[in-house]
């Protein structure tokens, strides 16, 4: 989201994901599309049928907007993959017509509605499916 007087761009976006598996805690910090996908997929989910990760390559142009919901969407969950997250962390780097670089970290689930941050504590992965999703 960017929120100046000017245009951005993404430089980079990173993704930060810890969930409970049917085998324990899995844990992965600062990978790339392509490592959060493979990631998603070794632990059982689905692309396209459980999440959805748009691919943002660097140079992508960020307008200016005033609030939340004009930004740009990046991410998907269905509410039952969401269901073992326990962290689920985008880390953007944006680079400002003056060339100064910002970080921004975009803790997700601290996003959710209560009601599905509760209903998702303490389940893991895989328990079941449910068509709803939650987006990024």
């Amino acid at each position: 989201m960017n929120v100046g007087p000017g245009l951005a761009h993404i430089e980079s976006i990173r993704y930060s994901l810890v969930l409970s598996t049917t085998s324990g805690v899995s844990a992965r910090n600062n990978l790339t599309h392509r490592e959060a996908s493979k990631f998603l997929t070794n632990v059982g989910l689905k692309a396209g049928h459980d999440y959805h990760l748009e691919l943002i390559t660097g140079g992508a142009p960020l307008s200016v907007v005033k609030q939340r919901s004009e930004g740009v969407e990046f991410a998907s969950f269905t509410e039952e993959a969401l269901t073992g997250f326990h962290t689920v962390t985008f880390s953007v780097v944006m680079v400002d017509t003056l060339g100064d670089r910002h970080k921004k970290s975009l803790p997700f689930i601290a996003t959710l509605p209560d009601s599905l941050r509760n209903a998702r504590s303490r389940r893991s992965v895989g328990a079941g499916k449910d068509p709803s999703t939650s987006n990024a």
